[in-house]
């Protein structure tokens, strides 16, 4: 069965094995394991700029 391109991931190799093999900043950490408290997972707005926080957009 073919598969469709997933050009998300892949179609910058040398970012994207940087991105998965960089460490996760500690804070990060606290904020989705707190995220997972909620009976449906949701990142709490920046407490200092209201705005949704940066992992929400965080990718490579």
């Amino acid at each position: 069965m073919p598969r469709p391109k997933d050009d998300t991931l892949f179609s910058y190799i040398e970012g994207a094995l940087c991105w998965l093999n960089s460490n996760p900043n500690p804070d990060d950490w606290i904020t989705v394991g707190n995220a997972m408290i909620k009976s449906k997972f949701q990142i709490a707005k920046d407490k200092s700029t209201k705005r949704p926080h940066r992992l929400e957009f965080d990718m490579l």
